[in-house]
């Protein structure tokens, strides 16, 4: 039995021998698998980088693109200026002409009348000559006005000549700036224009509102509201204005390194731009509506006071002038809004009681001394001030004309003088939108005015706004307004009497200063401009090749995507060719060990067989021994077959032993089954049934050669990567077992020693609580294998389609037979 089984054993070695060439071979070709995947690999990357370039290229045209789209804007903004300016000299024209000739008829008619009446009439003679003389003088004016529009033109088509001249000398020089120009000098160069454009705009809206709004001429008429939309748009507007000087001068001093940050404010303050050039184009064509001009400027005021916190008071501003010149205009655009807003309050109350016979409560008198009177003293107040602001704003423009300014210490007096003043103008607005409100209702209803109502709407105002709490009907305004009077008389006389002026700090530009070190480095690198030279034909050689590409970029990113989804394949091929070598090596070290057993065996067959022979010699020679002894006699015979009975007995003994041997070997073999089952139970892998009744009737049928052959066959018949995982399960099995019969034979009690308690230094490992810790971990861990070994059969059996309770499907006996022949080996 002994032979037999080394035999197979045997059998089984040289099976193992073929896996492993089997296995040498497949790995060969992964690894061929594996570096042709690599080249691809590379490839790919390769491909992902040109496909950058060309994205990188793409997105530097674009740039290119969209700055000369901008600028052929620019271009079509100027030819629509020129052609409304030109449209606008032209209805000039007609006017005058048509002008002209109604009085050219007018003079042949009344020349015709003067002929017929010449004769008859003397008197009539005065007349014609004091109505020629009229026609001569309007001639003349005629003449004049034609003269003055013929001037105008030529000054518009010398402007226009200008401007042309300067379009071309601009679009002549570009070509010859640097890249670098256009890359980092030209938003920034852009963006202080903008904001001069924002300036002059600025100021031309507050002209134009000048011109069609004379506050002063306005204020001996009746007031309308109106003229209060236009007052708060020229505080805007003002507002505006200042901002856009003050970020002119912070460009024109700053350093280098903040004018080129400037180049970002120019992207963000286009669409300002556009929202104000729209409000200029409605007043041209006087289309005003001044409510929608008013939170449009709101918005561009809101942006630009979020740019001043960001690049100026961050940045530190160095040049007060502009600041200190901007909170005095506003000072004075303010009086102009109080002054406005009062009157219109003052008039509405007066023309709704004594013109349209709306009835006051309390009586006319109460009116004048307790409503009317404190307004003029309020309109006079803010007369003076706005006299102050004007003188101020005087003596800071003879300052700016000199050079000098305020030192940077007055700068705190001034924005808090501004503080009131917005102070009192939010008051202002508030009572005159509730106060005109309230007279409206009560003049379209016909019904009496309340003067305690009116006083209860200023207390609440000058409580919310002003946080002073009135006695009397405006006190809280008059406070807060005289304070402001006594505080820029104040101020003035500061700043007259202050010898100590700052000068303006005038330095090189910054344009300037980078223009130059960009000369320098031109002047230097004169290698680098052949390289450019060279890199510039080589750019435009790839934008001619662009658009040829394109197709083939669309082409390549579909193949990229295609290859992205074989990279992926690629990368699950790796892993499973990284789990294949382990098993590999697992393998190898399998063989190692079934070497070393072989050769065990092997030297306990050799010893066998010597046994074998000793034991057939010494055979042979009984035999010989028995035949060569001579007859006996009757005692002899008698004792023979004394003897020859023993002998029979002695056999009979022996298959006895045998057969209980055999028994003893069963039953053995029967209780390792049974404990082995117990211990799969314990560890949960007794969900293989099929394996172990197969392997019951792979023992029953071990003699029969034919089945032997079948399941050999059904063996090599069996697809590769089921093999291999099979032998892995049971290479995996054979080591959890090996691990866990070590972990039972091993000591579980643990060691109380007597030395941890007399305080001397001990070992960790000697520690009761260590050691009990280490024994649960080993058995967590084992557990923990046994758990993701049943979870890898389970997932065999779902990707194999296996069905455990039908055992006759081929491809379950397959599975369950190389899990078998693997486990024997």
């Amino acid at each position: 039995m002994q032979i037999e089984d080394l035999k197979h054993r045997l059998d089984d070695a040289l099976g193992a021998e073929d896996l492993v060439e089997q296995l040498t071979e497949k790995n060969l070709n992964l690894n061929e698998k594996l570096e042709e995947m690599r080249m691809a690999v590379e490839d790919l990357e390769a491909l992902k980088e040109l496909a950058d370039e060309l994205e990188e290229n793409h997105i530097e045209t674009e740039k290119q693109l969209q700055a000369e789209i901008d600028h052929r804007d620019m271009l079509l903004r100027e030819q629509l200026e020129r052609l409304r300016s030109s449209e606008e000299t032209n209805v000039d024209y007609e006017s005058t002409i048509q002008q002209f000739r109604e009085l050219v008829l007018n003079l042949q008619s009344d020349l015709e009348q003067l002929r017929h009446k010449e004769e008859n009439e003397q008197t009539e003679k005065r007349n014609l000559s004091s109505q020629s003389q009229a026609m001569m003088s309007l001639n003349m004016q005629l003449q004049s006005t034609v003269m003055k529009a013929q001037a105008k033109a030529i000054d518009l088509e010398l402007r226009k000549l200008e401007a042309a001249q300067a379009n071309d000398r601009l679009s002549y020089i570009q070509p010859y700036l640097p890249h670098t120009f256009f890359k980092s000098e030209n938003d920034p160069i852009s963006c202080l224009l903008l904001f001069k454009r924002l300036v002059f705009k600025s100021e031309l809206m507050i002209k134009h509102l000048d011109q069609n709004h004379p506050i002063s001429e306005k204020l001996m008429d009746t007031v309308s509201e109106n003229l209060v939309s236009v007052c708060e748009m020229k505080q805007r507007a003002g507002w505006l204005s200042d901002l856009a000087k003050r970020f002119v001068t912070y460009i024109k001093h700053c350093k280098p390194e903040s004018f080129t940050k400037m180049g970002q404010v120019y992207h963000d303050l286009v669409g300002t731009e556009r929202r104000l050039n729209g409000i200029v184009e409605l007043m041209r064509t006087d289309e005003l509506n001044e409510t929608e001009c008013l939170t449009e400027l709101q918005r561009i005021i809101a942006q630009l006071e979020h740019l001043t916190e960001v690049y100026l008071v961050q940045n530190g501003e160095n040049n007060h002038a502009d600041q200190f010149f901007g909170l005095t205009r506003a000072l004075d655009l303010n009086a102009d809004r109080m002054i406005v807003e009062l009157t219109f309050v003052k008039q509405a109350a007066e023309n709704a009681c004594r013109n349209e016979g709306v009835v006051v409560i309390e009586g006319l008198d109460r009116l004048d001394f307790d409503y009317l009177e404190p307004l003029g003293r309020l309109i006079v107040q803010s007369k003076g001030s706005k006299i102050i602001a004007k003188k101020l704003l005087r003596q800071l423009e003879d300052l700016s004309e000199q050079a000098l300014t305020l030192k940077a210490e007055h700068l705190h007096r001034f924005k808090m003088l501004y503080a009131i003043s917005s102070k009192l103008s939010r008051f202002c607005f508030e009572t005159y939108k509730q106060i005109a409100a309230y007279i409206d209702t009560k003049r379209g209803s016909k019904e009496d005015i309340s003067l305690a109502i009116i006083q209860q709407m200023i207390y609440n105002k000058a409580d919310e706004i002003l946080e002073i709490a009135e006695s009397s009907m405006w006190e809280g305004c008059l406070k807060t307004l005289k304070s402001l009077h006594n505080e820029l008389g104040v101020t003035l006389e500061r700043v007259e009497n202050d010898n100590k002026m700052e000068k303006i700090a005038t330095g090189v530009a910054p344009w300037v200063q980078r223009a130059s070190d960009m000369k320098a480095e031109v002047v230097v690198n004169h290698d680098m401009e052949r390289k450019l030279q060279q890199h510039s034909e080589e750019i435009l050689k790839l934008i001619k090749d662009i658009k040829l590409k394109d197709q083939a970029l669309q082409e390549s990113g579909v193949k990229v995507e295609l290859l992205e989804k074989r990279m992926e394949t690629v990368k699950k091929q790796a892993v499973q060719i990284t789990q294949l070598e382990e098993n590999l090596h697992k393998a190898q070290t399998q063989e190692q060990m079934y070497a070393e057993a072989m050769e065990n065996l092997q030297a306990e067959y050799d010893a066998l067989e010597q046994e074998n022979i000793e034991l057939k010699k010494t055979a042979v020679q009984t035999e010989e021994k028995t035949q060569s002894a001579p007859k006996k006699s009757e005692f002899d015979v008698l004792e023979g077959e004394a003897s020859s009975s023993d002998t029979s007995n002695y056999h009979e003994v022996t298959n006895q032993m045998e057969a209980l041997k055999g028994a003893i070997r069963y039953l053995r073999a029967e209780n390792a089954h049974l404990k082995s089952c117990d211990m799969a139970r314990t560890l949960g892998l007794d969900r293989l049934p099929d394996i172990v009744q197969y392997k019951a009737t792979k023992k029953e049928d071990a003699d029969e050669s034919s089945e032997v052959k079948e399941t050999e066959k059904l063996v090599e018949d069996t697809e590769q990567d089921v093999r291999d995982l099979i032998r892995s399960f049971a290479l995996e099995t054979r080591v959890l077992v090996k691990d866990m019969r070590a972990v039972s034979a091993s000591p579980k009690v643990v060691q109380l020693s007597a030395a941890s308690r007399g305080g001397k230094w001990q070992s960790m490992k000697k520690v009761p609580d260590y050691q009990y810790q280490t024994q649960q971990s080993v058995l967590y861990t084992l557990k923990q294998r046994g758990d993701q070994l049943r979870h890898k059969m389970e997932e065999l059996q779902r990707q194999q389609n296996v069905a455990p309770a039908t055992p006759k499907s081929p491809q379950h006996n397959t599975i369950m037979v190389s899990f078998y022949f693997w486990e024997t080996k």
